[in-house]
């Protein structure tokens, strides 16, 4: 499975089921494995990163920053940038470079602290990471742009809907979204559901594995939870947002929109 657009399977807050603690457990195993599935990430530290892990955070950057100016505002030049599951920081480095603050919000701690690293040494000062938007809420904070890519799809559909209204409530009158969801496999419903299944019990992972051949003791595979585009534009609409541009594409088995949106001002 490649998803990204950068011909590598990724996770940006990926986790093997939608517990905290999972996502940690992995986070201290193989963070730069855990936020791209490469097998040059493998056991990867900072020093030893391959730079492709970077530059692939940069040509996203670039691109939504690009798809922004082209469908919407040609001037735009982010001042607050909030990137919900950063991660260790692959994609705020990018953003950091063309925005006065940054924020990352991340689940696990060790991301959080490598995310914090990589921007203080890359120079960014103005750079920040919290463990949930519950505490930007709480703080009053406000951001012209919004960004989420490889995030939602391993969150459960009610807790990633909480998550997108947690989002909206942050982004300034205005101000423009960029946030990715995984739509759902095209395959018959037992081939989803057995995926479904195995991504929400170690056991069935292994006897499915253990038929085809593959036999497997480690952890659970990640959930790759769909979502319906009808209900997230409805969410959007009720938030304020009049303009939106979508992105959609296949990916082998599976369908992904990135959803571009502007705020309205009055809001």
């Amino acid at each position: 499975m490649k998803r990204g657009g950068a011909g590598l399977r990724s996770h940006e807050s990926g986790r093997r089921d939608s517990s905290s603690d999972a996502w940690e457990e992995l986070a201290r195993e193989n963070p730069f494995w855990g936020v791209l599935s490469h097998d040059a990430f493998v056991g990867a530290s900072a020093s030893s990163i391959p730079e492709e892990f970077w530059r692939s955070g940069e040509l996203h950057v670039a691109r939504v920053l690009d798809t922004i100016r082209r469908r919407f505002d040609p001037s735009f030049s982010p001042h607050a940038v909030l990137d919900f599951g950063c991660g260790v920081g692959r994609l705020l480095r990018p953003f950091a470079w063309e925005a006065g603050e940054v924020v990352g919000v991340d689940a696990s701690s060790t991301m959080r602290s490598l995310a914090l690293a990589t921007l203080r040494e890359n120079g960014v000062e103005k750079g920040r990471v919290v463990a949930t938007t519950g505490e930007l809420l709480e703080h009053g904070c406000s951001f012209d742009l919004v960004h989420s890519v490889l995030v939602f799809q391993h969150l459960r559909r009610h807790v990633g809907e909480q998550e997108l209204e947690r989002l909206l409530a942050v982004l300034a009158p205005g101000g423009y979204g960029a946030l990715h969801f995984y739509l759902g496999r095209n395959v018959p419903w037992l081939r989803r559901a057995v995926g479904t299944a195995r991504a929400r019990s170690r056991l069935i992972n292994v006897l499915v594995s253990t038929l085809r051949g593959a036999p497997t003791t480690e952890g659970l595979p990640y959930e790759m939870n769909a979502y319906d585009l009808r209900p997230l534009i409805v969410r959007l609409i009720d938030a304020g947002i009049s303009q939106l541009w979508v992105e959609a594409w296949l990916d082998g088995e599976g369908t992904d929109a990135m959803l571009f949106f502007r705020r309205d001002t009055h809001r």
